[in-house]
């Protein structure tokens, strides 16, 4: 606990150089598995509600159907059916999504590793029996892995104290795409079918991919872009600034970096789950283009500039910027598809200077004394000042 917190302290230290914003000075929480699921527990639960309802609802209701096709030794079913099958849905989820959440809790190395603030309160905390199965399973060298892990938790809890919409942001994206979710009803069935419901050790050992297949409409693929590209600029950006901040410092740097890039390449079934269901999901690709943006905003606008991407949603990359895809151009407005049809000339500069120069005059329109256009016979020369009436339009400008 002593050493994760000393780790903290120098963290600290090399980080305040390198970044325009605060750097948190609560003390690092040292957590236990238990203690980390318990202070997250209250984020998902608000973010997996509105998946539960509806997999109550699509469970409950392929089950009932089952069991109607069962024509010899029916199940006894006292009360309300339907709502039986509803909770015994809503029940098969929440034994599936515990197990993912249980298994983070013995995986992460803090409250940030997805990019989203799951801790109550903001303040960094690692997980200390996480943080020492990770340094020996990977032969790390334990005090720079030590500060190296506690540089990016602070760098996380930093980001989102300073930019409070941020957390809002993704955590509203997240309960949206998951709002929307549906099930293959297709795959439900058939999953359904082959389950013994009276074997409830059958239906733990179902592992999650196997018992829910998802399909998402253009409108979630749309919001599931935007998430994935959010979370990848915050990873990213956490990258780069503990990178800066500890580059020369620690031995093992870059082989912690590469421990962590392979982590999130292969993801645990665990994630692969929150994937599916509730879109929380760091693309390898999406990092590593969001990691060359943010050093090409270093290089160009400094500091300052970097941290002022932040100041709002719009300031950031789509991830059409992000793969350098060009994005095709979307009119707007009448008056966008009204330019449109205006011929602009070859040699643009030529005829500019025509027109200053005065060239072309003797040949160009002009009024009549009515404010409208003169007829073509009119400008051969021969006009003789008079209107069409055979009135003169000025004759006090005319001479005597």
């Amino acid at each position: 606990m002593s050493e994760l917190r000393q780790a903290a302290q120098v963290a600290r230290l090399w980080l305040d150089p390198v970044l325009a914003i605060d750097v948190p000075s609560q003390e690092l929480g040292v957590l236990g598995r238990g203690t980390w699921l318990y202070r997250t527990l209250p984020r998902w639960q608000s973010t997996v509600e509105p998946v539960a309802k509806y997999m109550a609802g699509a469970i409950g209701e392929a089950i009932a159907a089952q069991l109607g096709q069962m024509d010899e030794n029916p199940l006894p079913m006292p009360g309300d059916p339907a709502a039986m099958m509803e909770r015994f849905g809503g029940t098969m989820f929440g034994v599936q999504f515990g197990h993912a959440i249980g298994s983070l809790a013995r995986e992460v190395a803090g409250t940030t590793d997805l990019s989203l603030p799951l801790g109550p309160d903001g303040a960094p905390a690692l997980v200390a029996a996480n943080v020492e199965d990770l340094i020996s399973s990977h032969q790390l060298d334990a005090p720079a892995a030590r500060i190296f892990l506690a540089a990016r938790e602070i760098a996380h809890a930093a980001l989102f104290a300073a930019h409070p919409w941020l957390g809002r942001a993704l955590f509203s994206a997240i309960e949206d795409y998951a709002r929307g979710i549906t099930l293959d009803l297709d795959a439900l069935d058939e999953m359904v079918r082959d389950l013994d419901l009276s074997d409830p050790k059958a239906l733990q050992a179902r592992r999650p991919e196997e018992m829910f297949v998802f399909t998402r409409r253009a409108s979630q693929e749309r919001a599931l872009e935007e998430l994935a590209t959010t979370l990848a600029l915050v990873e990213a950006w956490v990258d780069h600034v503990t990178t800066k901040a500890l580059e020369g410092k620690l031995p093992q740097l870059e082989a912690m970096r590469e421990v962590l890039r392979r982590r999130r390449a292969t993801g645990s079934p665990a994630e692969q789950m929150l994937a599916g269901t509730v879109g929380i999901e760091l693309r390898p690709r999406r990092v590593r283009e969001a990691l060359a943006w943010w050093e090409s905003v270093l290089a160009t606008e400094g500091v300052t500039g970097r941290e002022a991407k932040w100041d709002h949603p719009d300031l950031l990359p789509s991830a059409e910027v992000l793969s350098g895809r060009p994005q095709a151009p979307r009119p707007e407005a009448a008056e966008d598809e009204a330019l449109s049809d205006v011929e602009i000339p070859a040699d643009f500069d030529a005829e500019l200077e025509k027109l200053l120069s005065g060239e072309g005059q003797q040949s160009a329109p002009r009024e009549d004394g009515q404010g409208g256009l003169r007829e073509e016979d009119e400008l051969d020369g021969t006009d003789d000042g008079t209107d069409d009436d055979g009135t003169d339009p000025d004759p006090g400008n005319r001479p005597a």
